[in-house]
């Protein structure tokens, strides 16, 4: 490689690590909750920021801790609740389905359009 293109990749390579450096995540535990929803009605909804531990109906037990939501127990005879990984982004979602609760993260997002339909 020449000289002149060896320049022009460490100053690309710079200003990504810059734009990499300076870019902050918009999705902070403050902005977000997790509602949880039994039998198709609002349960509760309930603050990532604050740590917490619920037992839903004597039969899920859910754990925020540290921003994430964990289901850590449930009387379900297959449990895939439980082995779902904890959930932290707005949308995501954990579903019991013999017990019928839905967890799921809302918040506000930073929205930014991608396209301009007309």
């Amino acid at each position: 490689m020449k000289k002149g293109n060896i320049i022009f990749v460490c100053f690309v390579l710079l200003v990504a690590g810059v734009w990499f450096l300076m870019a902050k995540p918009t999705d902070k535990a403050g902005d977000k909750w997790a509602e949880v929803m039994v039998d198709g009605q609002l349960n509760g909804r309930y603050p990532l920021f604050e740590d917490c531990e619920l037992n839903i109906n004597d039969k899920n037990r859910l754990v925020i801790k540290d921003g994430t939501v964990d289901m850590t127990d449930a009387n379900c005879p297959d449990k895939i609740c439980v082995h779902h990984q904890p959930i932290s982004k707005i949308g995501e979602t954990i579903v019991c389905l013999p017990n019928r609760v839905v967890v799921t993260i809302t918040g506000q997002k930073d929205e930014k359009i991608d396209i301009i339909v007309q």
